[in-house]
């Protein structure tokens, strides 16, 4: 009977607070209040989010006990397959692969050989039942306008006198026609604080330790990476040709990163272009992933996309062009170095 360790952990997050893996790192459960994104549209219960540190990577003795107990190993059987576990991630790891650990994500290596980890999103706070993350949006507002018969030019203008009787039933009506429009809405609004005031009282019941220094993973560690090899918008699109004034117009390049020091020598390897924005956002995103810092570019009704990197010398610049095609677009090319 093969024996997989990793298939433990979630189950020993449930009550510890940590689990290491030898050689790789350690996964922690981070308590979390519920949180309201009005801008979203999305409700997130209290939750325990899992978080991975390399800060971790001893064997804490949790997964050898649990097998001990689980399968009557020995502590020298248990920790054999345990150390065997870590060297098949290691060996995935190396090769660029990602490596799936059940219940809590998958882990793979960037561009600078750091593990970096994806989480399932899973709830593993026992109080909130693992409740997942409510979407929700703004309700549609029924229109209250009263239609008027049109008059007619033969109609004669007959002035309709208001009393004090017919002014407050028109007010009534106004209260009520409102009520109808939006109770649902204050209503989801009412029930939305309960639940957040519901998981405040739990986080201040959570004990607060400091006992462990955490290693705050980079801000593009938990974005999930977009498998995606579509490279077959620039050939949509190479059909509008573009007129001489727009592509003399000056480009807009955001790249969102910090100004680069003049004194510093800077390559860009372009990868493809596209017209089409979510295939865009798309390649960016991957190149995030993959551990490169994204390059855009507007051509008019065209966007180029490639990566930006500094570099010292030339044969820097020939290494990770080769990178490029392979992981992304055989044909990418030198933009600029």
């Amino acid at each position: 009977m093969e024996i997989c360790p990793g298939d433990y952990i979630k189950e020993l997050l449930l009550e510890h607070k940590s689990v290491s893996l030898p050689n790789i790192g350690g996964f922690l459960a981070q308590t979390q209040s519920a949180q309201l994104d009005v801008g979203l549209g999305k409700l997130s219960p209290p939750s325990k989010k899992i978080i991975f540190t390399p800060n971790l990577a001893v064997n804490d003795g949790l997964l050898v006990n649990y097998m001990m107990g689980k399968f009557d190993f020995s502590l020298e059987k248990a920790t054999e397959v345990l150390l065997d576990y870590c060297q098949d991630i290691n060996h995935s790891l190396n090769n660029k692969e990602f490596f799936s650990i059940m219940g809590i994500g998958r882990i793979y290596k960037d561009f600078e050989g750091k593990i970096k980890f994806l989480p399932d999103h899973s709830n593993l706070n026992a109080d909130a039942f693992g409740l997942p993350d409510v979407d929700f949006s703004p309700m549609a507002q029924e229109s209250t306008a009263v239609r008027q018969k049109p008059m007619l030019d033969d109609d004669p203008a007959i002035p309709v006198p208001i009393t004090a009787a017919a002014a407050t039933d028109t007010m009534s009506e106004r209260g009520a026609s409102w009520w109808s429009a939006r109770g649902k809405l204050v209503t989801a609004i009412a029930a939305l604080l309960l639940i957040i005031f519901t998981g405040f009282l739990i986080f201040k019941k959570e004990p607060k330790t400091n006992d462990i220094t955490l290693s705050i993973p980079d801000e593009r560690t938990n974005i999930s990476p977009v498998e995606t090899n579509d490279m077959t918008d620039e050939a949509t699109n190479e059909e509008e040709v573009l007129s001489p004034e727009e592509e003399e117009a000056v480009p807009v390049v955001d790249t969102e990163e910090a100004t680069i020091a003049p004194d510093q020598k800077v390559a860009i390897i372009a990868i493809g272009k596209f017209g089409n924005k979510e295939n865009v956002k798309k390649l960016v995103t991957r190149i995030f992933d993959e551990g490169f810092d994204p390059y855009q570019e507007n051509l008019g009704k065209l966007t180029r996309v490639g990566i930006q990197f500094t570099y010292e010398n030339e044969s820097e610049v020939d290494e990770i062009l080769k990178q490029v095609r392979k992981i992304f677009e055989p044909d990418a090319e030198i933009l600029q170095k």
